[in-house]
């Protein structure tokens, strides 16, 4: 074994070693009385957690996709995604209560748009994601129905 270190109190057992019944010696254990441990707070995970699961859905990844160009009615989302408006506001509400899309209102329409206040950590995924939908062509095809649909600026 090792010897105890500098300053350290050797426990050794009170009778002989004994051979347990594997035929090994019992442990010596030091105790080190200058031995400072420090915590720290584990990382809090909650919002990376709300993130994924968040984006475990299809549509959702699809209207996120669509919001990383920009603000959106939800009126642009159901004509981009071609689903009902309830589907859309069940999917928004998900979103938004995960705070990754954040909501205002303008007169009768509300505007959705991605979460300015993420959580760093979350940031850096969600902006990991948005770079690989370019490459995706299902999502491209829902960005050219929205323009084509609705175009900017339709529900002002």
């Amino acid at each position: 074994g090792f010897p105890p270190a500098q300053g350290a109190k050797s426990v050794e057992p009170a009778s002989p070693p004994a051979r347990d019944n594997t035929g090994h010696a019992p442990l010596r254990i030091s105790i080190h009385s200058d031995i400072r441990i420090s915590v720290t707070a584990a990382p809090d995970l909650r919002p990376l957690s709300r993130l994924y699961k968040a984006l475990g859905d299809e549509t959702r990844l699809r209207i996120v996709a669509l919001l990383s160009h920009g603000e959106l009615c939800v009126c642009h989302i159901e004509a981009a995604l071609e689903i009902p408006q309830p589907t859309a506001s069940r999917h928004l509400a998900v979103l938004r209560s995960s705070a990754v899309v954040e909501a205002r209102r303008q007169g009768t329409w509300i505007y959705y748009r991605l979460a300015r206040h993420l959580d760093p950590a979350a940031q850096h995924q969600l902006r990991a994601l948005v770079r690989e939908f370019g490459k995706r062509s299902d999502l491209k095809r829902d960005v050219a129905r929205l323009l084509k649909t609705r175009g900017p600026g339709a529900c002002r």
